[in-house]
């Protein structure tokens, strides 16, 4: 009997714990971030769903730090964070620079926001993910920075809207990453990023002006039924594999010495400004341009337009 009475005893601590950990709670209770940053300080992993957290959920703040090089700090995360359905009221900080080094993040495990709003800004960059990172269904209220990530695993920011500038350059996309149906109200900038795996955005709308200048696209690049309300560069870009622009809509599109080396697919897209495909070059396979409505043909400005195949240049 008293081992029966122990191991309860030990049963129902287990089960508070996991209680604990799990921090079910009511919805739109409001927890503050220093709470969770405690959280994430002991190693334990992060869940709540359908709360508001007050406060800045302020990464920088952990001890956690340590130096990688004399210009160099990381904050080590070995905690999954997993918010659903939740309100940020603050910024989400994980990012800071000064005269004499640069702190960043370091995420071991997956860190999601699904269905999440964040009301302040988001600055992570320069971090590295070595989990997925699931911010599908998420609303970005103000600036939102992530560039120079280095993205080890799945980066899922599908169904997302952007309202203020969002930065993603410099990145790097080891895995698929997915954009698709996101919205994107001012400037994005995806600049000198490599996608090593497929890229999807599909459906995106940009409002304002995107840049895609300086891209490495390693597998297929996917910007079918995708709308461009304002300028959009391509300039100096990679696709390594197949690119889709089917039924993509372009206000002022910019493909200036755009090597294809894959299938690349323009179907029924529409052009209502001008498209400048200047110095771009086609290997292995001519191109498929159609147009939404045939007098938009005159639109597309086609310059120094090369067709090669690889064998010619020693693939």
């Amino acid at each position: 009997m008293a081992k029966m009475k122990i191991l309860s005893i030990l049963l129902l601590g287990c089960f508070l714990q996991s209680c604990t950990n799990n921090k079910t709670l009511k919805a739109n209770q409001v927890v503050k971030a220093t709470s969770i940053l405690k959280q994430i300080e002991k190693g334990e992993d992060v869940y709540y769903k359908n709360i508001v957290i007050e406060g800045d959920l302020d990464f920088t703040r952990l001890n956690t730090k340590y130096r990688v090089s004399d210009l160099l700090e990381q904050i080590n995360i070995s905690s999954s964070i997993t918010l659903i359905d939740c309100k940020i009221s603050g910024d989400i900080i994980g990012f800071s620079l000064n005269e004499s080094s640069m702190l960043a993040c370091g995420f071991e495990k997956n860190f999601s926001l699904i269905n999440c709003t964040v009301e302040g800004e988001l600055d992570i960059r320069e971090a590295s993910y070595r989990g997925s990172v699931q911010f599908q269904k998420s609303v970005f209220k103000k600036r939102f920075r992530m560039e120079g990530g280095h993205f080890q695993s799945t980066a899922n920011f599908s169904n997302c809207l952007f309202l203020g500038e969002t930065n993603f350059h410099n990145s790097f996309f080891n895995w698929k990453v997915n954009f698709m149906e996101s919205e994107f109200a001012k400037n994005c900038a995806f600049q000198g990023s490599t996608f090593n795996g497929t890229a999807q955005f599909s459906s995106i709308r940009c409002s304002a002006y995107a840049d895609f200048t300086l891209l490495n696209f390693k597998q297929g690049a996917f910007f079918s039924y995708a709308s461009f309300d304002d300028r959009l560069n391509f300039g100096n870009s990679n696709f390594k594999d197949r690119a889709d622009f089917i039924k993509t809509e372009f206000s002022k599109a910019d493909f200036s010495k755009v090597k294809f080396y894959g299938e690349s697919r323009f179907k029924e897209i529409g052009v209502y400004s001008n498209c400048t495909m200047k110095d771009v070059v086609f290997m292995g396979n001519y191109p498929e341009i159609t147009f939404k409505e045939q007098e938009m043909k005159k639109l597309l400005q086609l310059e120094n337009v090369k067709y090669l195949e690889l064998k010619d240049i020693g693939f």
